[in-house]
């Protein structure tokens, strides 16, 4: 049986239980790829400063909505908004969605599921997603988005490859 989440719109208070779960997030999904560096202490401080300014900007051009447990702790995060446009890998959707992470207990509880559905529905997007992260690969392409063929080496990711999924109109 699901648990019961809240999804919901961010105010600036929940910015430290959101560069929390970030942070944790990378942590789980990522600790076998990359260094400590991009998950300690340091970093959640950073995020929290992050996620701060971001929530305070009524001018933000995306959209954020956090899942809380029963208990009102934040355990997910999803972040999308206009696709990221490069001149190396231009946009193939309009859409992107930047992020999508839920803490580790609460895999499988379908919370994942429900941020997804509640921030994007099924429109069309792309989002990025490192290809060593089979969880996360079986779960968008669960939701309609295939792998385009396109990889990214990310420098400022200790070079970790990042594979584009797209999901076109009407695949959700």
């Amino acid at each position: 049986m699901a648990r019961p989440f809240t999804i919901e719109t961010p105010t600036v208070q929940d910015a430290v239980g959101i560069a929390t779960v970030h942070t944790q997030g990378w942590r789980e999904a990522y600790g076998h790829l990359l260094p400590e560096s991009f998950y300690d202490e340091a970093t959640r401080q950073r995020r929290i400063a992050g996620w701060t300014r971001t929530l305070s900007n009524p001018d933000d051009p995306l959209t954020t909505l956090i899942a809380r447990d029963p208990g009102g702790a934040v355990v997910g995060v999803a972040t999308v908004g206009p696709a990221e446009e490069d001149e190396q890998f231009p946009a193939v959707c309009t859409e992107q969605l930047y992020m999508l992470y839920i803490l580790a207990e609460h895999y499988g509880t379908g919370v994942g599921q429900q941020l997804l559905d509640v921030i994007l529905g099924d429109r069309p997007a792309q989002l990025w997603v490192a290809r060593d992260n089979p969880r996360a690969c079986s779960f968008y392409r669960r939701n309609g988005f295939v792998p385009d063929g396109t990889v990214k080496i990310d420098a400022r990711l200790d070079d970790l490859a990042e594979i584009r999924m797209v999901r076109r109109s009407g695949e959700g």
